[in-house]
């Protein structure tokens, strides 16, 4: 028996792969039981397949079935609609559609107009695509949650070490880098590590273990550099670029501070948003950014909720 068919338990939502009598190519059904003779018999599941004009219950080959691609239970976006952050449960399946619950109401749904939730149960490092629309950010997500999934601010923390921050470890002595070695974020990722490239080669390592690197005493560290001819290239100043943006965005920030507190009001947030990105925002998206920033919900925007926003890269969702 094929390991794949043991994955289609009683329960699950199915796909018929080809057609089996009545049953269309690609029609979505719902396993109700199974029989599996022996195991050199590949065995065959009895499905509900229900459309337009009723349910109706067939056998199908297990060699003929697999699994769809989204389940019951799973929690899913539906795309299109503007209350897009408002999330739904799939709780079965038509032939053509997924029966997804949204705030109560049962609604019919194509494949293509839902999207899979990302796992929330754990900070998931991602790495934003583009600037926030409407208020949301779109994140692409590596590994098994891999995907573009849009999210409200509010729902994710930017990492403190983004890339091209020059980083050291917080506790050396608990791995195979030198103390003191400084290395550099090089913008790859898993789930829940980034990767560093140390003089002693590329590692990853979770933002817990990581802090950005401490000014140099005068003392040349090993970070990056290669050995030429023998010779270590003097280390790259990593942050120097990241150093000009933030001063200038500090810039951009006291201009827009009309008051000069430190903080931006959601008026002055318009502002200097449209002066930055250039966009034409709508009162209510620049008050959905406002929440969203605004971490410490004290009504304004700082210049460090302010300057994590507009450099912000790498982010972990929050659970």
């Amino acid at each position: 028996m094929s390991d794949r068919f043991l994955h289609i338990q009683v329960g699950c939502l199915v796909r018929v792969t080809s057609r089996a009598g009545s049953v269309e190519h690609e029609e979505l059904g719902e396993v109700r039981s199974i029989e599996r003779p022996s195991m050199e018999d590949d065995g065959s599941a009895y499905c509900l397949f229900s459309g337009p004009s009723g349910n109706s219950y067939r056998t199908v080959a297990l060699a003929d079935l697999r699994l769809a691609e989204l389940q019951k239970w799973g929690q899913v976006h539906v795309t299109g609609t503007e209350s897009f952050d408002v999330v739904g449960e799939v709780k079965g399946a038509t032939t053509e559609c997924f029966q997804v619950e949204v705030q109560g109401k049962l609604m019919s749904k194509k494949p293509s107009e839902l999207l899979k939730c990302p796992p929330r149960e754990q900070h998931i490092i991602g790495e934003v695509q583009k600037g926030a629309e409407s208020g949301k950010v779109s994140v692409q997500f590596p590994g098994g949650h891999g995907g573009i999934w849009r999210f409200v601010l509010s729902a994710l923390r930017p990492l403190h070490v983004q890339k091209g921050t020059a980083v050291q470890l917080t506790h050396p002595e608990t791995s195979h880098i030198a103390k003191g070695d400084v290395g550099q974020v090089t913008g790859n990722f898993s789930e829940h590590k980034v990767q560093v490239k140390f003089s002693a080669g590329p590692w990853y390592f979770t933002p817990e273990e990581l802090e950005p690197a401490k000014e140099s005493s005068g003392k040349a560290t090993k970070s990056d550099s290669a050995q030429k001819g023998g010779q270590a290239t003097e280390p790259k100043d990593f942050n120097a670029a990241t150093d000009a943006k933030i001063k200038k965005l500090k810039s951009v920030f006291k201009k827009f501070d009309a008051n000069g507190d430190g903080k931006l009001s959601a008026t002055e947030l318009r502002d200097v948003l449209e002066a930055v990105a250039k966009g034409d925002l709508s009162q209510q998206e620049c008050q959905q950014l406002m929440q969203g920033l605004d971490r410490d919900q004290n009504g304004k925007v700082s210049v460090s909720e302010f300057i994590d926003y507009l450099t912000m890269s790498l982010v972990q969702t929050v659970p």
